[in-house]
């Protein structure tokens, strides 16, 4: 399935835009504050309900609208599947997938899965473990039916056993929450584990195509020790838990160590590099995605070449168009882009001040 038709209106400084997408490359063209990411924002809103830049809905309707809608159609292989998002400046927001009014964001993430470049990504090098998470449960949410049920439940026992520590309850009120919380927690660990096994190969493949120079290394760490069980440092660490006021060890502790020959990813590789780094990481999801579902994640780009020299842009475009993917890239110039895509199947559009138009795609 892929987006085929893109209807915006009201957001940020696009009043009305109309676009029918490539189902292979997008590439969206124009000045630094034509609109760009604001039409991959709108983008984005579909498969996430909500922007990439804020949480609140105010700073992305127009001043002058009540509202914001994003409409897009979606064509598979026997027909089309319109879905609709609309946000109301109270904050309010109404979501309908091929005629049904969807009650949860989760439904809405099922149907579409989508993966973002944008200038935030470095977080996923350089901050702390919470967005690596991120990134491994977006990948196991999409391939594991049962992983949102199974966070859902480790998520309330934690809560309430986080909440029985702050309040110096006694052991026995602390620790009768562990009999949800092990389970629930070895079943996350179990199911991320399996996810990571099957894309480290082809995370390493990928690695050592891009930076052939040095080796990259990329290890899952469950969120406690790999010698004992849960259970048994969870008794073991009770007391230090109640001076903490939290659980000090599991699932929600986990997180992937990205390092080189000579140290860490994010102290010792230049900001292209990162960026090529990142690109691997989310380039491998999806095409393992592909492989191994019958998903095809859209891949939003924001502003491709930047940071990049054109050899590491040229590896960057080859890597994204040898996915099985829908593809929108923003970029300022035109030609750099087109010459690496023009073969394949690209749609060009261009911004100006909010206004969208789509433009030839021969070169001269």
């Amino acid at each position: 399935m892929f987006l085929d038709t893109l209807k915006i209106s009201y957001l940020r400084n696009i009043t009305a835009a109309h676009l029918e997408l490539s189902p292979q490359v997008n590439v969206v063209v124009g000045e630094n504050g034509s609109g760009k990411s604001s039409l991959l924002e709108a983008i984005y809103f579909l498969g996430y309900g909500r922007s990439f830049r804020t949480h609140t809905a105010r700073p992305v309707i127009q001043d002058n609208a009540a509202k914001s809608t994003v409409f897009g159609e979606f064509q598979d292989a026997e027909r089309r599947i319109p879905l609709g998002i609309e946000r109301l400046r109270q904050g309010a927001m109404t979501m309908r997938f091929d005629g049904k009014t969807l009650q949860s964001v989760a439904e809405l993430l099922k149907h579409f899965p989508m993966q973002l470049v944008s200038p935030d990504s470095y977080k996923l090098l350089e901050e702390g473990p919470m967005f690596r998470r991120q990134y491994l449960d977006w990948g196991v949410f999409h391939v594991e039916h049962d992983y949102l049920n199974v966070w859902k439940r480790f998520q309330r026992a934690l809560k309430q056993r986080n909440a029985a520590l702050r309040e110096g309850l006694s052991l026995n009120q602390i620790t009768v929450w562990d009999h949800d919380l092990i389970p629930s927690a070895e079943q996350i660990h179990a199911m991320r584990e399996n996810y990571f096994n099957a894309l480290e190969p082809m995370l390493q493949a990928t690695c050592e195509s891009l930076f052939p120079d040095f080796n990259i290394t990329i290890r899952y760490q469950r969120g406690w020790g790999e010698e004992q069980s849960l259970e048994s440092l969870l008794v073991e660490r009770l007391v230090r838990d109640c001076s903490l006021g939290y659980t000090s060890i599991g699932p929600q502790r986990a997180d992937l160590k990205v390092s080189i020959d000579f140290g860490t990813a994010k102290h010792h590789l230049s900001r292209g590099q990162q960026k090529r780094l990142v690109f691997a990481l989310l380039c491998v999801q999806a095409k393992q995605l592909c492989q191994t579902t019958d998903k095809k994640p859209l891949l939003l780009i924001d502003d491709l070449c930047s940071e990049l020299d054109p050899q590491g842009a040229k590896a960057l475009l080859q890597l994204l168009t040898s996915l099985n993917s829908q593809i929108v890239i923003t970029g300022i110039e035109q030609e750099p882009l087109l010459n690496h895509l023009i073969d394949h199947g690209l749609a060009l559009f261009h911004v100006e001040q909010g206004k969208v138009s789509q433009i030839e795609t021969a070169i001269a």
